[in-house]
């Protein structure tokens, strides 16, 4: 389902967003601070900052349904992967090396695209990090223009 260049997009300079309902079954969201994907397990791992986004992380659970979204700012490739939530926990070392990572990238590539080190500082920072787990069961490209909500496999 997840192929090999659509792992490396994710893992590269995107905005992550993550969706998840509330028990009320509001939406709420987060940004994400990095994403790699285990061809092992099937699964994408997401970290996320609780300090930021407190009712996202709440919300969270395993087997709850998230839909993570990666848009890259240079050009809007975007990309939506829809699935269920299989664990939530404390980040481990190489989690937070991927955090640190995503924020350096992250920040450089916005600050190339003009946007200000002081914006920046508030998007993208490591704080009372958590690590998601989840199970891709879709994925649907939401680049803006004719193919945008299509299904990725009938997008091609």
């Amino acid at each position: 389902m997840i192929s090999e260049s659509l792992a490396a997009f994710m893992e590269g300079a995107v905005m992550i967003v993550l969706s998840v309902a509330d028990t009320q079954g509001r939406p709420t969201i987060a940004k994400g601070l990095g994403a790699r994907y285990d061809a092992d397990a099937g699964e994408i791992v997401i970290l996320t900052s609780r300090h930021q986004w407190p009712m996202a992380v709440e919300a969270i659970s395993a087997g709850a349904p998230i839909a993570v979204t990666f848009c890259r700012a240079a050009d809007y490739t975007t990309y939506q992967v829809k699935g269920r939530v299989t664990a939530i926990a404390e980040p481990k070392e190489p989690d937070l090396t991927l955090g640190q990572h995503y924020v350096d990238l992250t920040g450089s590539t916005l600050g190339a695209l003009g946007v200000s080190q002081a914006l920046i500082d508030q998007w993208v920072f490591m704080e009372d990090v958590v690590r998601v787990d989840f199970k891709p069961a879709a994925v649907f490209v939401q680049t803006p223009g004719p193919s945008a909500g299509r299904a990725l496999e009938a997008a091609k």
